[in-house]
This record gives structure tokens, sequence and C-alpha cells, in this order.
């Protein structure tokens, strides 16, 4: 299970919601254009940091709320979180998660039986304490439910979040107002998001939490 929280996987499930059709992930910034040259007109790419040529959306879950992607393909790319989920694509089920979809990757969890949970915490080079805090409220969350507030605040308090406030009001065209409150949405939205490995790419579906089916694998297959 790979998380993200500020920001890859609370924008995710928005890109989703806001009607894109697929989600593609990539691991370097040429590799995202190139994806979205192949897939053709509708399809937009997406990055993290500065505006750069062939990047039409920033990855932001308070923009990409505002827009109507009904009919799109996006193609994202960022620093940790996408990058993260290229790294382990010889696991045979692959999750991302964040705070906004934290109870139905319990419960995703529950359903598949793992024999062990390895858990990929993308930020700081592993030791980003929204990422951090995320992965321990869906731990307990297998256990049962509790209350999310502690988690949220952590998240709240966390450097990354204060560096997204700071660069919000330095004028930052890549953040919006609402970035950190909207990750602190716990449980927004009732879906999985398995990465799937395709020939084309790598995409991330997106699941209903009690539709995930034990032995769903999404892995590459090493011999190709």
């Amino acid at each position: 299970m790979v998380i993200d929280v500020l920001r890859a996987f609370t924008v995710a499930p928005w890109v989703h919601h806001q009607g894109a059709s697929r989600l593609w992930l990539t691991e370097t910034l040429d590799e995202a254009v190139q994806l979205k040259q192949r897939l053709g007109g509708a399809a937009m790419a997406m990055k993290d940091g500065d505006s750069a040529p062939g990047f039409e959306l920033a990855n932001s879950p308070d923009q990409i709320s505002r827009l109507d992607l009904r009919g799109r393909q996006v193609v994202q790319r960022t620093t940790n979180g996408t990058v993260g989920v290229l790294a382990v694509a010889h696991v045979p089920t692959v999750l991302a998660a964040s705070l906004v979809n934290a109870s139905a990757t319990a419960q995703a969890i529950k359903a598949l039986q793992p024999k062990t949970v390895d858990l990929v915490i993308s930020g700081e080079g592993g030791s980003a304490d929204e990422d951090l805090a995320a992965a321990e409220a869906i731990e307990a969350l297998v256990d049962g439910p509790v209350a999310l507030d502690p988690f949220r605040n952590r998240v709240s308090q966390s450097a990354a979040a204060q560096r997204l406030l700071d660069k919000h009001a330095s004028g930052h065209s890549g953040v919006g107002a609402e970035d950190v409150q909207m990750a602190l949405d716990a449980d927004r939205f009732d879906w999985v998001m398995q990465a799937r490995f395709e020939d084309l790419g790598t995409r991330l579906e997106f699941i209903a939490g009690n539709s995930l089916q034990k032995n769903s694998s999404g892995a590459r297959d090493a011999s190709k």
C-alpha cells in the first residue's frame, strides 16, 4: 500500500470524482507527456511544483475539484506518490491511499486477507508524518471503527502541510487554498484505489470499498 496524503492520493479520487475516464501514473515528467500524446487529444497531464510545458493540470485537490474532467484521460506525475506506486509494480496487489479513502482501504485489506501488508510512506524519504498518520489510521481501522481526529490533527500539523500553506500564501500557482483542508476530509470517498499495470502504462482503478476481491492482482507480468 502506497500512501501519499499531500497530495497525490488526495488528488487522485478527485480526478475520478470530476469525471475523468482514466487516471494514469508515471514515474517521470517526460513519460507523462509522452503518454498524454499517445492517449490523444482529450488527455491532460498533471504535475506538482511549478507549471511546465505539456502539463495542463496542477496536483491540487482544490483546483481539480473545480474542473469538469468528463471524457478526459489524466496522466499524473508527482514527486513521491506516483513514483512510489511504480516502484512496487512487482507486488501482486498495490493499493494507493490517503485519509480521504482510509476506511474503504481498511475494508479492502480485511477483504483481501493478506498475510502481510507492506507500507510505502511516500513523503520525506519514508518519514513524512502526514503519511505515517494515514498509515496508522488505516491500520487501526482494519481492527474496527476508530476516531480519526487525532490522525487528521497530525496531518494538519505536519511540515508538509505548513509548506503548502506557505506556498499558497506566496502565490504559488500549483497550490490551492483548500488543499490541506481537503486532505483532512477523512473518508470523503468510498473508493479503493488499486494500481493496474498494463502494456500502455500504469493506471489507478477506483473500486467500491466492498467490491475488491481476494487475489485481485494488478501486478505486472515479470516476463514482459
